[in-house]
């Protein structure tokens, strides 16, 4: 049983269909929501097996948010695998209430990585539509 709180987290619903899979969690940190996208979107200080994550470039979207484009590498689960990379799409726009959404999803085609004899190294791997919702606490 979690007990809700300061620095709690809580799972409360995973799914699978034949599609992928789908999560829930709701945690609550002391952080201002801001804080809470800049460390979720640093997957290298949290994700062990994320071995190398670049932002290539970041524009404005129409209503205040932004795009960026990523792209990341990430170490294989097991030596009996290659090594997976990744070119997303990353939204993030912050709505009226003061919440934050951060939306990810992988670009189709098999372009390669920033140094095409690394990415040659990487198996292409997809990132289904994706996020979060930070939401201030009162």
């Amino acid at each position: 049983m979690i007990i809700p709180g300061p620095d709690s987290v809580g799972i409360f619903a995973i799914s699978q269909s034949g599609s992928g899979v789908a999560a829930r969690a709701c945690g609550l940190v002391s952080l201002e929501p801001t804080k809470i996208a800049e460390i979720l979107k640093d997957r290298l200080s949290w994700f062990r097996e994320c071995r190398n994550l670049e932002v290539f470039t970041m524009f404005p979207a129409g209503n205040g948010g932004t795009v960026e484009l990523v792209y990341t590498q990430t170490y294989a689960p097991t030596t009996l695998a290659p090594a997976r990379d990744f070119w997303t799409l990353r939204y993030t726009t912050t709505l009226e209430n003061g919440s934050i959404v951060v939306c990810e999803r992988s670009l189709s085609g098999s372009g390669t990585g920033p140094n095409p004899a690394v990415a040659a190294q990487f198996v292409r791997a997809e990132t289904l539509p994706s996020g979060y919702l930070i939401r201030p606490c009162d």
